[in-house]
């Protein structure tokens, strides 16, 4: 028996936003607002609802990085010293992911760097979550509609994952016309995680029919729309690449991931790679790891030989990343043989973090630090 919850309501479409003024109201006027560093107000789509949004949000705090690091959350507990009827983030996956984690962590302003490092890992959480409301303005990591969120601790090199069923969005609202902005190396990098995202968990131990539906469907619109997107920019092809975003974060918040991102977080983390494209350096390699280990494995290889047209999918991410300059070795992000071991040591390591939800623990056929380490050197 397997079970399927993902409580995020959804609203999509190139009006979606029009719906945003009306779900905020049913919040009162205590709305948080976080915004990244990139400027909404470039936004033609933004700018139309702004106006009937500003009388519902208290207080905005645009600047969210791109990386959300330990001390950064902590300031922006420290800044949230009002009382809040919800959060709205419009932003990539890192403002996502600082609203699933302010809304779990924003009663501990009192405590230092090393004290909420120690709350994360006690698990202590506020007991009433604060209502969050996502509208990516990206398509990647599917945080718009799943209960991750990831915190990086640069002093001691790793990171922490926050995550239960009571962090899911209560509202995701996807209006692709947000993400016409995006470069091409973002297109790229975002495209690949959720080709990395969907394929992990359609194999991951915790999967199950359902979710693998949502990883099969989203896998086949990359690769039918990731290219296309790249190269035109068009917004049929967004549109459907903001629907595999959305069906790959709802796969993998019920089945996680397994061993490509594991290896992303040390190697996104010390290096100047993107988890996407960190994610996708290992997928090839992975999925011959783990053939004849995993229900559905013909389905799947039917799946990638239909949309990769009998190309190979180590070929197709290298095509891919060509599009818009992409190194696509390890080493080409400064990665030395040397550290090789020590990142599949810590890939490893903080699999338990996610009880089985994430690395070698929910990865299909038996590995261990060596599987990893023979992973990121076929990457090297």
């Amino acid at each position: 028996m397997t079970t399927f919850y993902n409580p995020t309501s959804i609203v999509f479409g190139e009006d979606a936003l029009l719906k945003l003024p009306e779900i905020l109201s049913n919040f009162g006027k205590g709305v948080l607002f976080l915004s990244g560093r990139q400027s909404l107000e470039q936004n033609s789509a933004f700018n139309a609802v702004y106006s009937q949004i500003k009388p519902y949000v208290t207080k905005h705090i645009a600047g969210i990085a791109s990386k959300t690091e330990l001390a950064d959350t902590l300031e922006l507990i420290r800044k949230c010293d009002g009382k809040y009827d919800a959060i709205l983030a419009i932003g990539g996956s890192s403002v996502i992911g600082s609203a699933k984690a302010l809304s779990s962590l924003y009663s501990n302003r009192s405590l230092s760097v090393d004290g909420l490092r120690k709350a994360i890992l006690a698990k202590k959480f506020a007991a009433k979550k604060l209502p969050v409301i996502t509208v990516p303005t990206t398509a990647s990591t599917g945080a718009e509609v799943n209960q991750w969120a990831t915190l990086w601790d640069r002093e001691l090199l790793t990171h922490y994952i926050i995550g239960d069923a009571s962090t899911f969005p209560q509202y995701a609202v996807i209006d692709p016309r947000l993400q016409e902005t995006m470069t091409p190396q973002m297109t790229i990098s975002g495209g690949l995680d959720i080709l990395s995202n969907a394929a992990e968990s359609f194999w991951a131990k915790q999967g199950s029919a359902m979710s693998k539906a949502y990883s099969a469907k989203a896998i086949a619109l990359v690769l039918t729309h990731l290219e296309q997107t790249v190269k035109t920019g068009h917004m049929r092809h967004r549109s459907n690449m903001a629907i595999a975003s959305t069906m790959a974060g709802v796969a993998s918040s019920v089945a996680g991931t397994t061993l490509c991102r594991a290896l992303s977080y040390p190697l996104a983390l010390e290096y100047t790679i993107s988890q996407g494209v960190a994610s996708a350096l290992t997928l090839a390699e992975a999925y011959q790891y783990n053939k004849g280990g995993f229900a559905e494995e013909q389905s799947f290889e039917e799946l990638l030989v239909k949309g990769l047209h009998h190309q190979s999918l180590s070929n197709y991410i290298k095509q891919v990343c060509t599009l818009g300059d992409v190194p696509t070795r390890l080493a080409d992000y400064g990665v030395t043989r040397e550290v090789l071991q020590e990142i599949a040591e810590k890939a490893a390591n903080a699999t338990t973090n996610l009880a089985g939800f994430a690395g070698i623990e929910n990865n299909p056929k038996e590995a261990d630090v060596n599987t990893l380490l023979d992973l990121l050197k076929k990457a090297y």
